[in-house]
């Protein structure tokens, strides 16, 4: 009997930092009735679902798929997927030059899997002149919307990934440099 629920062939890896969500598609041919998703840590019966990956390492997906329409019911499994998620990531420069060219405007942080953040920065009396919950944002160089004089700043950052007690503080200067006007 031929099998009529032939799974998606292609093997594939992924690789990203978490949160990564993923939609899964089944790209099988016949007719399918019913499809089993597996996740490692999850299922899910739908056709293509999305699945949200937030523990590092590598996760195996696999699809199961059925026609339980005919006389001899026909299954099939296969493994479609390799998703990889990177252990917690942060850098900092120590240089920025916030005047307006669209290169390196803002203080950012490169990160990966970060789950909690926070991050202030000061200047050299230690007063503070920025702080941020978010590793997307970026400082812009200004301080009560105007700028900021150039010079030696300081960071503390403080972040938590999504392995279990994984934490990392990281703390330094920032040089701030403007251009002559």
């Amino acid at each position: 009997m031929p099998n009529e629920a032939e799974t998606m062939d292609s093997n594939t890896a992924i690789e990203g930092s978490a949160p990564l969500e993923i939609r899964f598609t089944d790209e099988s041919k016949g007719h399918i009735t019913a499809w089993e998703w597996d996740f490692g840590n999850a299922t899910a019966v739908e056709r293509d679902p999305f699945h949200l990956f937030t523990v590092v390492g590598v996760h195996k997906v696999s699809l199961r798929v059925a026609n339980t329409m005919t006389e001899f019911a026909c299954e099939s499994t296969d493994s479609v997927l390799t998703v990889s998620i990177t252990e917690m990531e942060l850098e900092a420069p120590n240089t920025f030059t916030p005047n307006g060219d669209g290169a390196n405007d803002e203080f950012r942080i490169y990160y990966k899997s970060v789950k909690n953040f926070s991050m202030v920065i000061f200047n050299r009396w230690g007063r503070k002149v920025y702080e941020s919950t978010d590793p997307a944002e970026g400082w812009d160089g200004t301080i009560a919307n105007g700028m900021a004089d150039p010079g030696v700043y300081f960071y503390v950052i403080e972040a938590e990934g999504y392995n279990r007690n994984e934490k990392k503080k990281l703390q330094g200067p920032i040089h701030l440099i403007r251009g002559k006007n």
